[in-house]
């Protein structure tokens, strides 16, 4: 009878954990939209005042790299 119980609880057990383990959503993909904190706002970076641009561009060249990284 002990034998019997035991097999009994391992067994529901193991049923518990298979279905948390199914329903763990590791990658976040059930859900379409990230939380709040995960959110990013640059609406406070779109607008640069002015008088924190200290240089502006001058002139650009030209060259001959078809990336900026050479080893891409």
């Amino acid at each position: 009878m002990a034998r019997a119980v035991t097999i009994l609880v391992m067994l529901v057990a193991l049923a518990v954990g298979t279905f948390a383990l199914a329903r763990l959503d590791t990658w976040g993909e059930s859900d379409s939209t990230a939380p709040q904190r995960f959110q990013l706002d640059l609406q406070e970076q779109v607008q640069i005042p002015p008088e924190l641009i200290a240089y502006r561009e001058q002139s650009r060249f030209g060259t001959t790299l078809r990336s900026p990284l050479l080893w891409l």
